[in-house]
């Protein structure tokens, strides 16, 4: 079946007839596939694909997809979207694609797993190298912990409207957290971003830096803003609430803090509520933090 599809889409590219630039693919069996498909279909401008080998099997033979040949001919991709699902992926199949598309504005990227004591450094360098036309980058579930200059640099050489970092360990195992989110929230004061997300990073009391985004003569530009499940203390939002009290963002913020546990001292997390409220829009909910099996995690 995955070869009648390329063979297909390949014929349909040869016969000059197609207006196909939207391609939504789900569960091919490797990553390295998208370079046969995307040059099976030259004119895409939109790719949506998903890769999960378990339901394939270890006997798949990439070698009959032809991805050995190097291919450096420039695609017109402006949209990417890549799921990896129990895969241990070699980033060289992405990274390729990413130089041959410099027209690209929007990349969303998950569950890219890399064999042990490689980095997703080459990804976020490559993106700095390559794609300076991009608006909107979503990194969800990748390991992040050991990019930061990468990150930095990303971040100072793109003009980038709407980023998401979700689950991406941005702070595990640092022996200063507070001192690598500082690095991070001035790299992040940047007049094109305007929205922002780092749900799922364990950002704890640490979330307080993140008021800074709106302190000193640079100043953030945000206007939406998502702390989801970083369990965030009731004490901690209070600390976050009184300095952005002193540097409130210039446009109203969307600010969501839902899967916090509120829970724990509800009084200080509604005095903390109501110090946001006139500069923020907020997003939150009823969530009891004795549901969640890593409810231990909120200390750290």
């Amino acid at each position: 079946m995955c070869w009648s599809l390329l063979e297909s889409l390949q014929q349909l590219s040869d016969s000059g007839c197609s207006s196909l630039i939207h391609l939504s693919v789900g569960l091919l069996p490797h990553v390295g596939l998208m370079k046969t498909l995307l040059n099976a279909s030259r004119r895409l401008t939109s790719l949506c694909v998903e890769f999960q080998m378990a339901i394939w099997g270890p006997q798949f033979n990439l070698d009959h997809a032809g991805t050995a040949e190097p291919d450096t001919s420039e695609l017109p991709l402006e949209k990417l979207t890549v799921k990896i699902i129990q895969l241990q992926t070699d980033l060289h199949f992405l990274t390729s694609v990413l130089r041959r598309s410099p027209h690209l504005a929007s990349l969303h990227i998950a569950g890219m797993r890399l064999p042990t004591g490689c980095s997703q450094s080459q990804l976020l360098s490559t993106l700095s190298e390559s794609n300076h036309s991009l608006k909107a980058l979503t990194l969800e579930d990748i390991k992040l912990c050991d990019c930061l200059p990468d990150i930095l640099k990303l971040l100072r050489g793109c003009m980038l409207e709407e980023l998401s970092f979700n689950d991406c360990r941005l702070l595990e195992r640092c022996v200063n957290p507070e001192k690598r989110l500082v690095e991070l929230v001035a790299a992040l004061k940047m007049p094109s971003l305007h929205s922002l997300s780092l749900a799922q990073n364990r950002l704890a009391k640490n979330v307080c830096v993140l008021a800074e985004l709106f302190s000193g003569q640079s100043q953030s530009s945000l206007k939406q803003l998502d702390l989801r499940s970083n369990f965030i203390q009731p004490a901690d939002l209070l600390e976050f609430a009184k300095r952005l009290m002193i540097h409130p963002p210039p446009h109203r913020l969307t600010l969501d803090l839902r899967k916090n546990p509120g829970d724990r001292d509800p009084e200080t997390w509604n005095t903390a509520l109501k110090r946001l409220q006139p500069s923020s829009f907020l997003l939150v909910e009823g969530w009891k933090s004795t549901d969640t099996m890593v409810d231990h995690i909120s200390n750290m």
